[in-house]
């Protein structure tokens, strides 16, 4: 009976660990096929971004706002494994700049730019409000008047496959002589850069530098030409997918 006792014993503690280790294991199980719909979900709403219109995109994320988010939380985990991320070069480019000078941030995502500088105006337009910085609105068209900002900024925001309808509207609120300040990832103009120069000259934009030392981002800064007027030419850029 003692050798009974002894059986029925061990294969009890047998079960009760066998529970504890299907504790364990089920919310790590849970957590993975959580991360795995995210990280589907974000790849098919960034597809959607370079796939459609501006003006479709904005109807998307008013019509589901949730979508929004879930989308920069998936970007946030990307940005996560970048060995630098552009916006912060576009902030200390913007520290050495007057501060009297006027930023619209086009697709600005969490206006991480305005909340670096709460001494300036810098207008933050985005699909959705993630943020009290931001103002939503389709950014190919931003309530600002015409030849009233100093800088125009689209830190991975050429998204839209109208997105020179968001260059034509910069030109639009840009002052003459103004600046345009792009970061765009690098893949997406191979194999050269020349044919987005040419349309961005067509625009009305003066190629003033450019940077593409970085593995990853290419860097543009663009100087508004009032005297030629913007002429809209069809191009297009590679999606950037993930």
């Amino acid at each position: 009976s003692n050798l009974n006792k002894k059986i029925r014993q061990t294969k009890e503690n047998q079960n009760q660990n066998q529970n504890q280790n299907n504790t364990l294991v089920q919310p790590k199980v849970i957590d993975k096929m959580k991360t795995k719909l995210q990280g589907a979900q974000f790849r098919w709403l960034n597809e959607q971004l370079y796939k459609t219109t501006g003006k479709q995109a904005f109807k998307m994320f008013q019509e589901k706002p949730e979508l929004f988010e879930a989308y920069h939380k998936g970007f946030q985990s990307q940005v996560a494994l970048w060995p630098t991320n552009p916006v912060n070069e576009l902030i200390a480019k913007l520290k050495t700049r007057n501060k009297k000078e006027i930023v619209a941030d086009f697709g600005c995502g969490e206006a991480l730019i305005a909340q670096s500088f709460p001494d300036r105006i810098i207008h933050s337009f985005d699909l959705h409000a993630a943020n009290s910085f931001i103002t939503v609105c389709d950014i190919a068209n931003v309530p600002l008047e015409n030849n009233s900002i100093d800088i125009a900024i689209f830190c991975l925001s050429l998204m839209g496959t109208n997105f020179v309808d968001f260059l034509i509207e910069a030109n639009r609120v840009l002052k003459p002589n103004a600046h345009l300040w792009i970061a765009e990832v690098k893949s997406r103009f191979e194999p050269k850069y020349s044919n987005f120069l040419k349309t961005a000259q067509a625009l009305g934009f003066d190629l003033q530098s450019m940077n593409d030392k970085n593995k990853m981002f290419v860097m543009f800064e663009f100087v508004k030409n009032d005297k030629r007027q913007p002429k809209k030419l069809n191009m297009h850029l590679k999606p950037c997918l993930y």
